[in-house]
């Protein structure tokens, strides 16, 4: 049984905003904008998968980030919240924003709960994966 959008919306992604599939070869960040977090009446979170469609190992043993734990991730002086999607660590003073990504192919769903008026009605926009380092296929 799927949830009714007025309970979850999950949006997913396999690629960043090129089109290239993503992969952990690379490093990518996903950039919410001051007072852009999603819309939601509960909580939402971005979740990492492998092409197996089974959760990532990882060293931090972290599968998702988001709204819980609070406290957790920090946001830029300007307010701004980046996520780096990666395999490897961006450096301990970015570690709270680290969803860990596996050496190859993956795919990210954001999870939204109790999506709000903008999610709804399509209004709200999630921010794009964008690739910060390419490497050489």
């Amino acid at each position: 049984m799927a949830n009714d959008p007025e309970e979850a919306i999950y949006l997913n992604t396999s690629t960043d905003e090129e089109g290239v599939q993503l992969n952990g070869a690379n490093a990518y960040v996903m950039r919410f904008p001051p007072n852009g977090l999603p819309d939601v009446g509960a909580f939402w979170s971005v979740s990492m998968y492998g092409m197996d469609h089974n959760l990532v190992d990882n060293p931090l043993n972290r599968y998702k980030v988001g709204t819980y734990p609070e406290g957790i991730m920090r946001f830029d002086p300007d307010g701004t919240l980046t996520i780096y999607v990666q395999h490897e660590s961006p450096g301990v003073d970015r570690e709270s924003n680290w969803l860990p990504a596996p050496a190859g192919d993956f795919y990210l769903i954001l999870r939204t709960y109790l999506p709000g008026t903008s999610i709804l009605n399509q209004t709200w926009e999630p921010p794009a994966v964008v690739a910060v380092l390419r490497r050489p296929a």
